[in-house]
């Protein structure tokens, strides 16, 4: 007996998707939704009606009726039904609408078919590829996607919080040779989703006592025996009393946890601050620097990211943000500085905003007690004084464990 064995069929390589083809399939599904929707309930359509007069499904009824609604032709792309829907709606319309009119429905949700099988991630990929052409869309999807980030992480962790905030601040050195950084970080509305979920708070990575480098983190008020919770937490601006904490002392890093608990417990907040010794010269290196890196290690739903430099140091800079896959080397690539995109770059909408000059420099929308916190602890650093210029980064429900990086740009210097 012969076996033959058959031939695996070479894969098939998808032609690209055209633009104008996108833009055709949208502009016909339009014009053939519109006279089905109007002859069933009425112009301007309403979604109960719609579904009341063609028996169909509430929620299919509302979406069909925000697609005919919808302000562009990209927009009515990314809204519509998938062709499923579209084919329910021409069959359940025949008694109301005009034969051309269903057979023009029809037609059109075909070519849509076709469009979405002949895009390779079909209509996932289809939607990514208009909201990349579209701003509001592109806004829209975003949310959508951190929205999702948050809920399914916070369920995987085990723990989130309300709000994260820190607070940056750039000084000249007692010496006035380099610059150094202060820097407060709250969170607020800690909670645990499992009790025995254990929380890393935040991390630090300790130096000898003998050594001095670049960002060397020290407590606000110097202790000889270096970093630790006792001297950086703010135990006035944490929650009464104050919930324990454990250290995890590791090779290259030492991370300050909640470690679980056996029974539920109430929201908590917690303040810490640190210094940030020789950060930098007074006189920047080049024209777009990176100033800080945070890395988002707990699913929030919203972030305050605060910079304010001394008005004596860094004259026109200002602060710029972009984020990155962790541990890659994005520090040493600046974003849109005339260089081939870094492929760690992960690009998300944010920017910093100007903060004007008030008495109450460091006030914060929601969190009352900010201005006090941040005046305590530039007393104990000697820097009671000092004015500064400031800027503010608000994000509602940002991507954990991703590389938040702050540039700053010296206009001065840039060619």
């Amino acid at each position: 007996m012969t076996i033959t064995r058959r031939r695996k069929p070479e894969p098939q390589i998808s032609a690209p998707i055209s633009t104008t083809r996108v833009d055709e399939v949208a502009r016909q599904l339009r014009a053939a939704l519109r006279p089905v929707i109007h002859a069933a309930a009425g112009q301007p359509p309403r979604p109960m009606k719609l579904a009341r007069a063609i028996a169909i499904d509430k929620s299919l009824a509302s979406v069909l009726v925000r697609t005919v609604n919808a302000p562009t032709d990209r927009d009515l792309l990314h809204l519509v039904p998938s062709p499923t829907g579209l084919r329910i709606l021409a069959e359940r319309a025949k008694a109301v609408a005009s034969p051309t009119a269903t057979s023009r429905l029809q037609s059109a949700t075909e070519k849509f078919r076709r469009l979405i099988d002949d895009t390779p991630g079909g209509r996932a990929a289809l939607d990514a590829r208009i909201a990349e052409r579209s701003q509001p869309l592109g806004a829209r999807r975003e949310k959508s996607s951190k929205q999702a980030a948050f809920k399914s992480m916070s369920f995987l962790l085990g723990y989130y919080t309300d709000l994260v905030s820190s607070t940056l601040l750039l000084v000249p050195s007692a010496d006035g040779k380099v610059v150094e950084g202060i820097e407060i970080v709250r969170r607020l509305g800690v909670r645990r989703m499992r009790p025995d979920a254990t929380i890393p708070l935040f991390s630090f990575e300790p130096w000898p006592g003998n050594e001095v480098g670049p960002g060397r983190l020290e407590p606000i008020v110097p202790d000889a025996a270096g970093p630790d919770p006792s001297n950086l937490l703010l135990p006035e601006y944490c929650t009464q009393p104050m919930p324990p904490v454990e250290v995890v002392r590791e090779e290259s890093s030492t991370t300050v946890i909640l470690p679980g608990r056996e029974r539920d417990e109430r929201a908590m907040d917690f303040a810490w601050a640190f210094r940030l010794r020789n950060g930098g010269p007074l006189e920047p290196g080049s024209a777009v620097e990176v100033l800080h890196a945070h890395f988002l290690r707990m699913p929030a739903r919203r972030v305050i990211r605060e910079v304010h430099i001394a008005e004596s140091i860094y004259p026109g800079a200002t602060p710029f943000v972009s984020w990155a896959l962790p541990g890659s080397r994005h520090y040493e690539h600046p974003p849109g500085e005339g260089s081939d995109r870094y492929y760690a770059q992960v690009d998300l909408e944010a920017e910093f905003e100007p903060l004007a000059g008030t008495r109450r420099t460091f006030a914060v929308p929601g969190i009352a007690d900010q201005d006090r916190l941040v005046h305590d602890v530039l007393e104990q650093a000697g820097h009671a004084t000092t004015k500064f210029r400031g800027w503010r980064c608000t994000l509602k429900y940002p991507v954990p464990l991703l590389d938040m990086f702050v540039w700053l740009r010296h206009p001065a210097r840039a060619t």
